[in-house]
């Protein structure tokens, strides 16, 4: 039968194929990246509306059983995902100018190491840009810079490929991506019981958070809402 990877060309840092110095680097910090945006975002929003205890405790169980359900690169993009939301929702005392540079480039890099994680990347991305505070127009040309800058960087000087390459790499990720639910029908079910555990978990978590934008006035609840719904589906 036929195999087809369907990580992008940065792929190979998160599922190395062969042992080397710069899988070993590029896995570990990628690694650290997404374990610690699962645990210290929820812990840090969490923390802004409760006991230490609590906090600790929710962020503690989201660590294990994200992990254990999600690959690594879903746990990323989750973790930003939840990032983004505590400053949407002006939970996180962040400033979002810098922020939308930031999800910008994670993004870019979500994309080259695997395309499908890149949307919710580009949702919480999206959620830092159109936040109710002034500005929009300067935060959506900063991550879009950021974007741009860091794939081409990650494509022509990390993953070492050509400009010539990308529109073949295009076609064949939407290719992919018309084919990839089908298939995933087809995966193993033995650890379906981990799965539900670390999705209840996460949806339990955003559901929590997405409550305080709510209540607080000047949000926009219905952009919150889309947002949150599309990167669940």
């Amino acid at each position: 039968r036929e195999l087809t990877f369907t990580y992008g060309p940065l792929g190979f840092y998160v599922v190395p194929q062969a042992w080397n110095f710069a899988s070993l680097v590029g896995g570990l910090v990628y690694t650290a990246a997404a374990v610690a945006s699962v645990t210290f975002v929820p812990y840090w929003i969490l923390r802004q509306h409760g006991s230490r205890v609590v906090a600790f405790g929710f962020a503690a169980a989201l660590a294990l059983a994200a992990p254990t359900g999600y690959h690594v690169t879903e746990v990323l993009s989750l973790g930003v995902l939840l990032l983004a939301i505590g400053a949407f929702q002006g939970t996180l005392p962040l400033r979002l100018t810098p922020l939308a540079g930031f999800l910008g480039g994670i993004t870019a890099i979500q994309g080259l190491v695997k395309p499908p994680t890149a949307v919710v990347a580009m949702l919480a991305c999206a959620l830092v840009v159109l936040a109710p505070p002034p500005g929009a127009w300067r935060r959506a040309g900063v991550a879009g810079a950021s974007l741009l800058g860091t794939f081409l960087v990650g494509w022509l000087v990390v993953a070492r490929q050509s400009v010539a390459d990308l529109p073949e790499w295009v076609l064949s990720t939407v290719d992919l991506a018309r084919g990839y639910s089908e298939a995933m029908f087809l995966a193993s079910t033995d650890r379906n019981h981990e799965y539900i555990a670390a999705a209840l978990l996460v949806v339990g978590f955003i559901a929590y958070i997405a409550r305080f934008a709510m209540r607080t006035q000047r949000r926009n609840d219905v952009l919150l809402g889309i947002v949150v719904a599309l990167a669940l589906w």
